[in-house]
């Protein structure tokens, strides 16, 4: 990533001379495979009610936890790209993030619901599901430092069609496996949809030695100097944060993404009061899906037409008018509409104010990091994001 304004460096790392096409494809096949391996989401949620008989609010509290490790990324990001393992920042915590998810997946196939203590298998299910979580940002991480390399070099359009790009990969991904999600979710066990799952972190094994990197030449001999030299580069991007002109926005960010979200209450609500099927539940993810597909053109059609500062607020007030009917729903007005149709109309809404959000949430962190040009802000940014979305 580049260097701070004043000429330190933060990150043992030197910019590419343009976008590597090894890592755009890296990018939109990790994209692609993660839409796919999205239906993994919902799959949790019936595997934590069906199976390991998990109260609304203990599954809210393991929701929680399991995101540890997101709120951790800034120290991750700091450790990777100051100490090399085995000569390299990115492809060698790629491969142990790979490793990582195999045996998350893994642990929960081979979770035997019917046997044993239900406290001992809840804390299995959880070990599994936090294993996955450090996967997920290990491999988040990674995607936003090569998003970094390009935000030293390329326009804030750029880097948000890169974005995109990526988004739409996931989204490509996303309709193909909602289109039999309520097929899957019917006719196999969530152990089963674990183990095929199981595909993505070996899949992104693979995709971690097509990552362009130079080799480092730097060696530490002890973990005092590793941990040393790590410190030393968090309070240097620690002092340039302090800024009014960073941290002012970066509140703004984590308001925004600190926002609560309705999925695990409304998973209940809509199994339990409403009593949706899970085929029906899965068959509602192609109306999600697309609807995110929707807003993500919207939102890319207003960065290239729109002043990008106006493009902030007028998503944040859409997304406010977006939210209103999860109010209806949740009391049970449907307008002259079904239960379900309604369910379908909410859940549409609600995704896609979340992700006007989100969007608007992405927007400003690349301002913020254009604005001041220090593009290491970025991964911290991503990490403020993390940590607010684990405290919502």
């Amino acid at each position: 990533a580049a260097g701070m304004g004043s000429g330190a460096v933060v990150c043992d790392m030197a910019p590419s001379a343009g976008m590597d096409q090894g890592e755009l494809w890296v990018l939109v096949v990790w994209s692609l495979l993660a839409g796919l391996a999205s239906i993994t989401k919902l799959t949790a949620h019936f595997f934590m009610k069906d199976y390991l008989f998990f109260q609304p609010s203990e599954m809210s509290l393991l929701s929680s936890l399991a995101s540890v490790p997101w709120m951790l990324k800034p120290v991750m990001f700091f450790y990777f790209f100051t100490v090399p393992l085995g000569g390299y920042h990115k492809r060698s915590y790629l491969a142990v993030g790979a490793v990582a998810g195999v045996l998350g997946y893994t642990l929960l196939a081979l979770l035997p619901t019917h046997a044993g203590s239900l406290t001992a298998l809840k804390a299995m299910a959880f070990v599994g599901m936090l294993t996955v979580e450090v996967f997920e940002t290990i491999t988040d991480l990674i995607i936003d430092v090569v998003i970094v390399e390009q935000l030293a070099q390329q326009s804030i359009q750029s880097v948000t069609l890169m974005h995109s790009l990526c988004a739409g990969a996931t989204m490509v991904g996303k309709i193909a496996i909602s289109l039999f999600s309520g097929y899957l979710l019917t006719n196999f066990t969530p152990q089963q949809l674990f183990a095929g799952v199981t595909l993505l972190p070996v899949a992104t094994l693979v995709l971690a030695y097509c990552v362009h990197e130079t080799p480092s030449t730097r060696h530490f001999h002890s973990w005092t100097e590793k941990l040393t030299a790590t410190g030393s580069r968090m309070k240097a991007i620690s002092r340039a944060f302090m800024k009014p002109s960073v941290y002012l926005p970066s509140i703004l960010v984590f308001m925004l993404s600190v926002l609560p979200t309705l999925d695990t209450a409304m998973f209940y609500f809509n199994t339990q009061e409403i009593g949706i099927t899970a085929r029906a539940l899965g068959d509602m993810q192609v109306m999600l899906t697309c609807a995110t597909f929707g807003v993500l053109w919207i939102f890319n059609f207003a960065v290239q037409h729109v002043q990008l500062h106006s493009v902030i607020p007028i998503m944040i007030v859409i997304a406010q008018l977006l939210y209103l009917p999860s109010l209806a729903y949740a009391n049970k007005r449907t307008f002259g509409l079904s239960l379900e149709q309604m369910a379908q109309v909410e859940s549409v809404c609600w995704k896609s104010a979340a992700k006007m959000v989100y969007r608007s949430a992405l927007l400003l962190c690349t301002l913020i990091c254009s604005v001041n040009n220090q593009t290491d802000f970025y991964s911290m940014l991503m990490a403020v994001m993390n940590v607010a979305e684990g405290f919502s």
